[in-house]
């Protein structure tokens, strides 16, 4: 699932079943605050374009030996 690739525990909470829903809604309602500061954190860290496109990019055009760029400069 998604917690293997985003932190969880604060703003995002995973459950498996309905009681774990149910449990985690009462975990929201009684810290509100520090769960919404820390959802936040979480979409500006993980999907803010300027972010991600930027590190997507380098990973797309970089060889993975950290080898130079595949782009080609076009004059």
């Amino acid at each position: 699932g998604f917690e293997h690739v985003l932190p969880t525990g604060m703003g995002i909470l995973a459950f498996g079943d309905m009681q774990e829903a149910l449990n985690g809604l009462d975990e929201v309602e009684a810290s509100y605050a520090s769960h919404a500061a820390a959802a936040r954190d979480i979409a500006a860290a993980y999907f803010d374009a300027r972010q991600v496109l930027s590190r997507m990019i380098e990973h797309c055009f970089t060889e993975r030996s950290g080898g130079a760029s595949k782009l080609k400069h076009v004059s």
